[in-house]
């Protein structure tokens, strides 16, 4: 239910408030006696949802301080983050987790993507391609690690590259959620920058 109460959070329309503060009412009762990692997901939608993106953060970047191998809080602080124009703030959290984060840690790439797309945001786009292309490295299905790279990417005007890294792997987002479409938009704003119209209309065919 907090899962469900960050995701309608995350829509970013005022009409889902009724149906997050529903969820919240649910949970609260039984919050006393849950771990300190659902208190501070319930209290920290509760006070995004309320207006505060930046507050809601705040309590999600205390909890990675200590627990800064948690890649779901990762993700939502990142998408909170994002949404805020916090690009600095952003990376600063996923820089200050890396040296907790190693090859042996569970959801090593996917931590990997959000530390791409932190960087890439911020401007640090040697470390944002870097640890892109390692996400995808690790996990070849890892759509955020491949996003993080085409925002790269095009940022430098690398039109060619990026359509040469995103189309092999097109083939490996089936299981992605909406950043595969997003990826594929990526392709084809490659593709638009070369004048290739009819590969674009084709794709979308097809």
């Amino acid at each position: 239910k907090l899962l469900k109460a960050w995701i309608l959070h995350a829509a970013r329309t005022e009409k889902f408030r009724p149906v997050v503060c529903g969820l919240l009412a649910e949970v609260t009762p039984h919050l006393a006696e849950a771990t300190v990692r659902d208190q501070t997901l319930a209290r920290a939608v509760e006070v995004a949802s309320g207006g505060s993106l930046q507050g809601g953060v705040s309590l999600l970047e205390s909890y990675l301080a200590d627990n800064p191998t948690d890649i779901l809080v990762h993700r939502l602080a990142q998408f909170e983050l994002f949404w805020s124009g916090e690009s600095r703030w952003m990376r600063d959290i996923a820089e200050r987790a890396a040296p907790a984060w190693s090859e042996d840690t569970t959801d090593y790439a996917q931590f990997l993507a959000v530390r791409a797309f932190s960087n890439e945001e911020a401007g640090d786009y040697e470390m944002a391609e870097r640890c892109g292309r390692g996400a995808v490295e690790r996990v070849p299905e890892s759509a955020w690690g491949a996003h993080a790279v085409a925002h790269t990417l095009v940022m430098q005007g690398r039109a060619e590259e990026g359509a040469a890294f995103l189309e092999p792997l097109s083939n490996n987002w089936g299981r992605s959620n909406q950043i595969a479409h997003h990826c594929w938009w990526h392709l084809c704003l490659f593709l638009l920058e070369r004048g290739d119209y009819d590969r674009i209309l084709h794709l979308l065919d097809t």
